[in-house]
């Protein structure tokens, strides 16, 4: 299932994370960055999501600190990062806490 709305895309289902490489192009997208939350980052679909990146070639910055209901320093937190990697995109891996 695929929606999108002012350059945004959400994708989920069996294979979305294959198609990062192919979003990222259409959106122009060059750097971006992958926000997740800790456990997350422990799972094989943070390691799928960074396999299909790094196989793409593509560099991105991680921001993996985002608790449940977070906080404004989690956002900020986020952001210093997308700024210090000189990001251009987002990648929300996870749930509505992360989005």
């Amino acid at each position: 299932m695929e929606t999108a709305a002012s350059g945004n895309q959400q994708r989920f289902g069996p294979g979305a994370i294959q198609q990062l490489p192919e979003i990222l192009q259409e959106l122009d997208v060059q750097k971006p960055l992958l926000v997740t939350d800790p456990v997350l980052k422990t799972t094989d679909v943070y390691g799928t999501a960074k396999a299909v990146l790094d196989g793409s070639g593509t560099p991105f910055a991680v921001s993996a600190n985002v608790r449940p209901n977070p906080p404004i320093e989690d956002v900020e937190t986020a952001l210093a990062v997308y700024r210090a990697n000189d990001c251009d995109g987002v990648i929300a891996l996870g749930g509505g806490s992360t989005l």
